[in-house]
């Protein structure tokens, strides 16, 4: 690449970020916003704020969204988590208006909560930040109600074939500022004891849940079945979909062993999903990842144009490649196939998330899971990802999938590996960023790309 590992700097060193958010190190401190929260949220309503957890930045087209978790503890002394969500805004009042405009209607929708407790949102005007505690969400704006556990239960009660089962706890599973947001309800009886609600994710029409039930029979993995989760239905109210949940744990990619199982396993299944026959999801191609990878890598150029012009030439090596090397046939496709997807339950694997269900060619699957693969196994400090890329392309041939689709997956694995460089940026994990660089810089030079 033009730039090399060596010379991208650290995005939180960036002049011209810092530049547009004079603000952005202060609100970055975890002690300082301790003190800032407590007394926006918390002071004199008898709960108090012990900790903030370290910030989670991204940076977005205008600002910063900002989210901290949190270490209360209310006036019975019981502690617990929370989280505040705050965007940063460039100029002197944006974030009084973000407030006014965003935030303050979406918290009057909130089901009321006990008299007394901590304030759903404010504004730190010094800081030029919007804050509101979750379930305020500006992104999620119906995260207010599907964080109630009454209006769960009348969501959920109907999906249960006519079961009584109540939610009796709302856990927040993962909240992204763009990408949607998972809950987890536990249930006080019955067959099921939790559900996951997913508020904000497009895999919500008829012909998605259609295909999981039809991926729920397919069999045939080589190391066990493979289980598939079962849509259980969708609340427009709560923009939500909700989904059983599979039994399991996910892999853990620091022993050399668990690394190898995962690969094969992980073959296995593509093979299942990419031979299963449902259609479901519009198609997706080699240009749409491209694209999507480009958006990102501009909004990174806006601070550091050395990096993203090396980004961008890349892609265009990607584009040119993909005109040598003819498409496969669309199959369905999981859309986010990643290590992080399986779940492994005895001789039997769960693969979760169908939120980005797609008809894609394979190598579209085998490319993102060999970007996150390489990724994760380079933060981990082992050496082998190259073996284990060769070892899971070889498994999926073997377990029938397509033997021609290992020459666009490396394409689309660019792509995905690009758009984890450009993220890492945008959301300032130097280390993160660091690693997918250099996963990257070796990727396209195996491949001859220009950079």
């Amino acid at each position: 690449m033009s730039v090399s590992l060596a010379q991208v700097a650290a995005p939180q060193e960036n002049a011209g970020l810092h530049g547009d958010l004079p603000h952005l190190e202060a609100a970055l401190d975890p002690e300082r916003m301790r003190d800032e929260l407590d007394a926006l949220l918390f002071a004199g309503t008898g709960t108090t704020l012990l900790r903030c957890g370290r910030p989670k930045p991204e940076v977005g087209d205008v600002g910063c969204s900002i989210h901290y978790p949190l270490l209360v503890r209310d006036a019975s002394g019981t502690e617990s988590q929370r989280l505040a969500l705050a965007v940063m805004l460039p100029g002197e009042g944006d974030a009084e208006h973000f407030h006014a405009r965003e935030l303050s209607p979406i918290a009057a929708r909130q089901p009321a909560a006990p008299a007394g407790g901590p304030r759903a949102t404010g504004v730190l005007s010094h800081l030029r930040l919007a804050v509101s505690l979750f379930p305020v969400s500006a992104a999620h704006p119906t995260l207010v109600l599907a964080a109630d556990r009454e209006l769960a239960t009348a969501a959920l009660r109907p999906l249960l074939q006519g079961s009584d089962a109540a939610v009796t706890d709302v856990v927040l599973v993962r909240l992204r500022r763009s990408r949607g947001c998972v809950l987890r309800y536990e249930l006080d009886h019955g067959a099921r004891t939790a559900v996951f609600g997913k508020v904000g994710y497009p895999a919500a029409a008829a012909g998605v849940q259609a295909a999981l039930d039809a991926l729920r029979v397919s069999d045939g993995a080589s190391r066990g079945s493979v289980v598939f989760p079962r849509g259980l239905g969708r609340s427009a109210e709560l923009d939500e979909t909700f989904v059983e949940e599979l039994p399991g744990r996910p892999p853990e990619l620091e022993q050399e062993t668990e690394r190898a199982r995962v690969v094969d396993v992980a073959a296995a299944v593509a093979a299942v999903l990419h031979a299963s026959g449902p259609g479901a999801g519009d198609e997706h191609g080699l240009d749409d990842e491209v694209a999507r990878a480009a958006r990102p890598v501009q909004m990174v150029a806006r601070y550091d144009a050395g990096l993203a012009g090396s980004l961008l030439a890349v892609l265009n090596g990607v584009t040119r490649q993909a005109a040598q090397a003819p498409a496969g046939e669309p199959v369905f496709s999981h859309g986010s196939f990643a290590p992080s997807q399986l779940m492994f339950d005895g001789d039997r694997t769960g693969l979760l998330d169908f939120e980005r269900v797609c008809r894609a060619e394979p190598g579209f699957d085998l490319g993102r899971f060999l970007a996150s693969l390489r990724t994760s196994v380079s933060r981990k400090g082992a050496s082998d990802a190259d073996a284990l890329a060769q070892r899971f392309l070889s498994g999926y041939v073997a377990a029938g999938g397509s033997a021609g689709a290992a020459q666009r997956a490396s394409l689309y694995e660019c792509a995905a590996l690009i758009r984890t460089v450009a993220h890492s940026w945008l959301q300032l994990k130097t280390s993160r960023l660091q690693h997918a660089l250099a996963v990257l810089e070796a990727r396209r030079e195996s491949l001859g790309l220009a950079g």
